[in-house]
C-alpha cells in the first residue's frame, strides 16, 4: 500500500533526522534542546500515526525494534539536555545568590559597631536589611539543594556503564 509505505518512509526520515542532532562541543544546551524538541516533534506526529496503523502495516520486526530504540534514544537525549540546562541555570542562579547573601552579611555585621543612638535611629532599615540577609541565606541554600538533586541524578548511571560514557 503506497500510503503506508509513504508512512513509514516519512517516520524513518525523521527517525533518521533525529538521531543525526548532536551536541556540539562548548555547545548551548538551550539550542541542543531547541533543535531536539523541533525534530522530536515530528518524529512522535510520524510515531502516532504509524503506531495507529501498525496492524495493517507489515514491517520487519527488527526494523520496528530499531525504531523504538531510535524514540527511547531521542527521548533519553531530550531528558539528559533538560537536567543539564537545569544544572546551568541553578549554577547561576546559585552564584547570584551567593554574592546577593555576601553583600547583605557584610551590611548586617557592619551594623554592629554602630553607636546605639544612630541604631536607634535606623532600627528598621537594620531590620530590614536582617530580614534581606534571611531570605538571600534561605533562597540560597534551597537552590544548593536543587543543584545537588539535579548533578546527582546526572551522574547515575545503568549498572555496568562507564564513566568514560557520561556526558558532561
Amino acid at each position: 500500500n503506497p500510503e503506508q509505505e509513504e508512512l513509514l518512509t516519512a517516520l524513518i526520515d525523521a527517525l533518521v533526522q533525529l538521531m543525526k542532532i548532536s551536541f556540539p562541543p562548548g555547545g548551548s544546551h538551550a539550542d541542543y534542546l531547541q533543535e531536539l524538541l523541533k525534530n522530536m516533534a515530528i518524529a512522535e506526529h510520524a510515531w502516532l500515526q504509524y503506531s495507529q496503523n501498525k496492524k495493517s502495516i507489515s514491517i520487519d520486526p527488527e526494523l520496528a525494534r530499531l525504531m523504538e530504540l531510535a524514540m527511547q534514544t531521542a527521548e533519553n537525549r531530550v531528558l539528559d539536555s533538560l537536567l543539564r540546562l537545569t544544572r546551568d541555570r541553578l549554577l547561576r542562579t546559585s552564584f547570584r545568590l551567593s554574592r546577593t547573601m555576601q553583600h547583605w552579611k557584610k551590611r548586617v555585621q557592619s551594623q554592629s559597631g554602630v553607636w546605639p543612638l544612630v541604631r536607634q535611629i535606623m532600627v528598621g532599615s537594620f531590620e530590614g536589611d536582617r530580614m534581606r540577609l534571611a531570605f538571600a541565606e534561605s533562597a540560597y541554600k534551597s537552590e544548593v539543594t536543587r543543584l545537588g538533586k539535579v548533578v546527582h541524578f546526572l551522574l547515575q548511571r545503568p549498572q555496568g556503564m562507564s564513566d568514560s560514557s557520561l556526558p558532561m
